[in-house]
């Protein structure tokens, strides 16, 4: 006994480590065991990457080449690499994202000891391992975790440049933000202030010999980061896919256009051209679905639509707001008083302490993704993912300096009890958006309220009989303050997560698109709670993308022959399930949303001419928009959608590609699906093309759940 004693007293730090990495790896296990493919946009575009070198550099989307995803490569590679070990199985493309999560909760251990000690350390690598939206996306495909993953390696590198006051280290940091932008594209960004404005104020050296190492290294950032765009760029478009979701089918413009400056100000991307007038839609964004809300124009919520899409409105207090506040602001507050109580212990001069430079990179990392999330035009709940590795350190870092100033005489002793207080006070606004969740409340405010109660108490001498439980008191107010994290996180193991717009905790249910949850939030009435449990066209009632029908799949397969594409379809939604199912070429022809000009029409009669396709499949929803019998009607010339006379607040057919009704925003923004050259090929498929009765695919077991519609274009000529 004395013997295990002893050994766990040597070893504690590294008994203690491994139990927290043990903790995060069978959390993320479990979760990606229950998370089949993910999102299937990406699983079909590693199925498709598996078929050729071809399709794996350039991303494409379908086995074919036509279109690539609107995403750069290198996520997407390391989780071919994995499908090509393992084989293609949904585990095999969720598995990357965890490991890269766990070994994310190492490194940010290794970066806080170096500093603050085994307890900081600790304790920051605990915050994030239970950090709500790092565990929810890290059991997806979603990139954001590999992100993590390279942004803290790229913070190492910094590191080691400032202690060893070598360039090389420099420049192997900003080489990782430019594998981050290839992973990412403009979000990697998002560190750059914090390492510059870090490296150039913690080295010792003359300032113009720092703005001279940061410029080679810049070169070396900018290099990378546009390597792969700049070939893809460079290829004539005839022998690669279409850059999907760009506008001008550049990948330079997809990273400056649609995962840039579009997502800061929300403006709508793709072309928005059109020779009519369009139903207009919010914006769209790569994780986001394309559909028909029934009935109303906009969607439901206080806070869906316009300004901000998923994540509330932009503002100031965003991160607190329904949307956005359980997903990463539980410890905020405790963060922010961290980088207050250490850069005020010692004078801030023109050279950084070795305690001070740390910090100052954690803080600015966490205010800059803080200001651009709270502000950003368009942006989904789990891109806050970016804030939690410099959240956690901060967290862990003000958990012993915090206790530390407590103990002493200055005016920071105060610090920590109002910290403590703040934190409780923001974690109950949080709490108080969730009726069901408003037990938690009280258990707060028992825990860290009265722990921060006394703490001031004790201070201010007016009772010296808690002086003795102080330390237990402290304990017990942090310990209270992560109570939300983990119920957050737990949800996900009994509630599916949104593969496509993830989120994490009681927001993710019945709140798929961030509008309403299943608590009915406040500022709902019932008319827009009974829009909220109608999904949109193409999605289930748990906001993922609807599979096609197997009878329909086989159908196609017998009768496909020599054509190249097994079917086409208006976007990827209706593709993706049966890439994944098949590995066979479906043509997307508009892309992730629909919106992309990725083939003209006099292209496509060439490409159905030359018997590479025959057949296109049209979508409808469960209230019978966009079904057979009407697309019928269309085909025969009995009805026909009059865009210009249409009242755009009503529900209209979605036949192949017709413009959707809006979904909330400025009524002079873009559109999401097919418009202008995109409706023209639509009109020109339902006049021309055969419509396949459902009979001849159809079985008895699926007839009540028909979706599709098929069209035969085999027998047109040009």
């Amino acid at each position: 006994m004395e013997k295990i004693k002893n050994l766990v007293k040597n070893h504690a730090e590294k008994i203690a480590l491994t139990a927290v990495l043990l903790v995060s790896l069978t959390i993320e296990i479990a979760l990606l065991l229950k998370n089949d493919y993910g999102n299937t946009y990406y699983a079909a575009a590693v199925r498709s990457m598996l078929q050729s070198w071809h399709n794996f550099f350039f991303v494409s989307f379908d086995p074919a080449g036509f279109i690539s995803v609107d995403k750069p490569p290198f996520g997407l590679w390391i989780q071919t690499v994995s499908a090509f070990i393992f084989g293609y199985h949904g585990w095999s493309l969720l598995l990357p994202q965890a490991l890269a999560h766990v070994a994310s909760v190492g490194i940010l251990y290794i970066l806080v000891k170096k500093y603050y000690g085994t307890i900081s350390a600790l304790i920051s690598a605990f915050v994030l391992s239970i950090t709500p939206i790092s565990v929810a996306v890290a059991s997806t495909n979603q990139l954001d975790s590999t992100l993590v993953l390279i942004l803290l390696l790229a913070t190492w590198s910094l590191f080691t440049s400032i202690e060893t006051k070598k360039i090389l280290w420099l420049i192997i940091s900003f080489i990782l933000v430019g594998i981050g932008f290839n992973t990412k594209m403009m979000a990697a960004y998002m560190i750059l202030p914090a390492l510059v404005i870090t490296y150039f104020f913690a080295i010792k050296g003359q300032w113009k010999q720092k703005i001279l190492n940061l410029s080679i290294a810049s070169v070396f950032l900018v290099t990378v980061s546009l390597s792969w765009a700049i070939a893809v760029d460079l290829t004539p478009a005839q022998n690669r896919p279409y850059v999907g979701s760009s506008e001008t089918n550049s990948a330079l413009n997809l990273a400056l256009g649609y995962n840039g400056l579009q997502r800061l100000t929300g403006m709508q991307f793709g072309k928005t051209e059109a020779t009519e007038p369009v139903a207009q839609s919010d914006q769209s964004a790569p994780e986001t679905p394309t559909g028909n809300i029934p009935d109303k124009g906009t969607m439901p919520g206080p806070q869906g639509g316009g300004p901000g899409g998923f994540s509330g409105q932009p503002g100031v207090f965003r991160l607190f707001q329904q949307n956005l506040g359980g997903q990463i602001s539980w410890l905020l507050p405790f963060a922010m008083a961290s980088i207050f109580v250490v850069l005020t212990r010692k004078r801030l001069r023109w050279h950084l302490s070795k305690e001070q430079h740390p910090t100052i990179l954690w803080g600015i990392w966490l205010i800059t993704c803080g200001v651009v999330f709270s502000f950003a035009g368009f942006m989904h709940e789990y891109y806050t993912v970016l804030m939690a590795p410099a959240l956690a350190a901060l967290v862990g870092i003000g958990a012993s300096i915090l206790w530390g100033e407590y103990k002493g005489n200055s005016w920071r002793q105060w610090v920590l009890p109002i910290a403590l207080g703040i934190t409780a006070i923001g974690q109950s606004i949080i709490l108080s958006y969730f009726s069901s969740y408003h037990f938690l409340i009280p258990i707060i405010g028992i825990g860290a309220g009265v722990s921060a109660l006394i703490l001031l108490i004790a201070k201010s001498g007016l009772h010296k009989a808690f002086s003795r439980y102080l330390l237990a008191m402290y304990i017990l107010g942090l310990t209270s303050l992560g109570i939300t994290s983990v119920v957050w996180t737990s949800y996900s193991f009994t509630h599916q997560i949104n593969q496509t717009i993830v989120t994490a905790g009681p927001s993710a249910e019945g709140n798929r698109f961030g509008f309403a949850d299943d608590n009915n939030r406040d500022g709902l009435n019932e008319d827009a709670e009974n829009q909220q449990k109608m999904p949109p066209i193409g999605i289930d009632g748990m906001g993922e993308f609807r599979s096609i029908s197997d009878d329909l799949i086989v159908y196609l397969e017998q009768h496909q022959e020599n054509a190249t594409y097994l079917v086409g379809t208006s976007s990827s939604h209706s593709a993706d399930s049966i890439i994944i199912k098949t590995g066979k070429a479906v043509m997307a022809m508009g892309g992730f949303s629909g919106s992309d000009t990725a083939i003209s029409l006099k292209e496509l009669k060439s490409t159905i001419a030359n018997g590479e396709i025959r057949y296109f499949i049209t979508e409808s929803d469960r209230s019978g928009f966009g079904s057979q019998e009407m697309n019928r009607q269309i085909h025969d010339g009995t009805q026909f959608l009059d865009n210009s006379n249409q009242d755009n607040t009503q529900p209209s057919p979605l036949m192949f590609g017709q413009n959707r009704p809006p979904m909330g925003g400025d009524s002079n923004q873009g559109r999401v699906g097919f418009g202008g050259q995109n409706s023209e090929i639509s009109e020109w498929i339902t006049k021309q093309c055969t419509l396949v009765s459902s009979d001849e695919w159809q079985s008895d077991s699926t007839e009540s759940q028909q979706q599709s519609t098929l069209y035969d274009c085999k027998s047109v000529t040009q």
